[in-house]
């Protein structure tokens, strides 16, 4: 009588087995290693782009900000008859705000040369054209009441005016507050003399402001 093997082929395909269970663990483990995390916790993966930045509008101001600012700069003044004046200027302004981008306020101006001495005041309104980061530009009008103050000849002559004042300007902001910039505004005046004469003025300001 013939007694089949079992036992001996039992226990050959018992090894073969143990042996591909211990050589399938280290691969697993390594697919477990590189493939990366689904659900909530694969948000810290490196592979994830980061959120775009918030964008911070037209404007660094909103409803209800008042601010004031000072300048330093000079002003040209080009009549129609008369020389030509270079002034040295000093200018203020200040600013409430009806909206995000639109403000109204008034200048103050004072302008000083050779023969020649000049006052203005009046309102102003200012709209933010373009805000990004730190950088601010804004478009300027203003109506201003000027007096004139000539020297020469041994004797002064004082005179009214009117001006008109078309620029803009641009500021930098170096924190929610503080800022410094730049203005720039082209003046036509008319200055009340007999007879009346017409002038156009170039003014360039720099400085610094504060929100309130």
């Amino acid at each position: 009588m013939t007694t089949t093997p079992t036992r001996p082929l039992a226990v050959v395909l018992a090894v073969l087995l143990a042996a591909a269970a211990l050589a399938a663990a280290p691969a697993a483990a390594s697919a477990d290693e590189v493939a990366p995390e689904s659900g909530p916790a694969g948000d810290d993966s490196p592979l994830t782009p980061e959120p775009a930045p918030a964008s911070s509008g037209v404007s660094h101001f909103k409803k209800g900000d008042l601010v004031a600012a000072a300048f330093l700069g000079f002003n040209l003044l080009i009549p129609t008859q008369g020389r030509v004046d270079a002034l040295f200027a000093i200018m203020a302004d200040g600013d409430y705000h009806l909206t995000d981008r639109l403000s109204v306020g008034a200048t103050l101006g004072l302008g000083f040369g050779g023969h020649l001495f000049v006052f203005d005041f009046g309102p102003q309104a200012k709209f933010a054209v373009f805000a990004t980061g730190p950088h601010h530009v804004y478009a300027r009008a203003a109506l201003a009441f000027e007096i004139f103050r000539f020297f020469g000849g041994g004797m002064g002559i004082t005179a009214a005016g009117v001006n008109l004042q078309l620029g803009g300007g641009y500021k930098y902001f170096f924190n929610e507050r503080f800022h410094v910039g730049a203005d720039v505004a082209f003046v036509p005046s008319f200055i009340f003399t007999n007879p009346v004469v017409f002038a156009f003025g170039i003014n360039v300001n720099a400085g610094a402001g504060i929100k309130f």
